[in-house]
C-alpha cells in the first residue's frame, strides 16, 4: 500500500507535520550497500550515470526519507527509479507523503529543463491505480505512464509551496 498525498510529510500515527528539504546526491557503492543493508528494495548503485538522484529528507535531518532518479529524454523527463525508505512503506508506518513528494520534485525538474512538466515512468503493476487516482497520471499507448503539465502543476503546488 502506498501513502496518501499530504501537504508536507506527516507522521502516519500522530499526524505531526514535518518540513522537508531535498538535494542532489551522488550514489556511491558504499551508500548503495548501506541502503540495501537498511532494507531498501532497489540497488541504487545500478542507476545509470545519466540520472540525477535526489534525496528527500526532513529539515535538520540527514536521514533519507526517499530517493528519486530521473533524466531528460527528448521532450520529457523520465523517472527511472523512485523509492521511499523502508520505514515509510505501507499504511500506518513512518511518514505519509513521501511518494507524492518525490514525484513533485521530478515534476519541478521537468518544468526546469524545458519539458513543460511532462514526466514519463514505467509503473509498478500494483500501483497503477494510485498513479491515476492520486497523481493524475495517464497511460501512453505502450502502457507506460506520464504526468502532463496540469498534473505536474498540481503536485508542485501541493508540495513545493508548503512542504519545503
Amino acid at each position: 500500500m502506498i501513502d496518501e498525498l499530504t501537504e508536507c510529510l506527516e507522521d502516519s500515527i500522530t499526524g505531526e507535520v514535518f518540513r522537508t528539504e531535498y538535494e542532489k546526491i551522488e550514489m556511491t557503492p558504499r551508500l548503495s550497500k548501506k541502503l540495501l543493508n537498511q532494507g531498501w528494495r532497489f540497488n541504487w548503485d545500478l542507476v545509470d550515470d545519466k540520472n540525477t538522484i535526489i534525496k528527500l529528507h526532513l529539515k535538520n535531518s540527514l536521514a533519507i526519507e526517499g530517493l528519486v532518479a530521473f533524466h531528460e529524454d527528448d521532450d520529457f523527463l523520465k523517472i527511472d527509479l523512485v523509492e521511499s525508505a523502508p520505514y515509510n512503506v505501507g499504511t500506518g508506518n513512518g511518514l505519509n507523503g513521501v511518494g507524492g513528494h518525490l514525484f513533485a520534485i521530478a515534476c519541478k525538474a521537468s518544468f526546469g529543463c524545458g519539458s513543460d512538466g511532462y514526466v514519463l515512468f514505467i509503473p509498478k503493476t500494483k500501483l497503477k491505480n494510485y498513479y491515476v487516482n492520486k497523481l493524475g497520471a495517464k497511460y501512453t499507448p505502450s502502457g507506460n505512464m506520464f504526468l502532463d503539465s496540469n498534473a505536474s502543476s498540481l503536485l508542485i503546488s501541493k508540495y513545493m509551496n508548503t512542504g519545503e
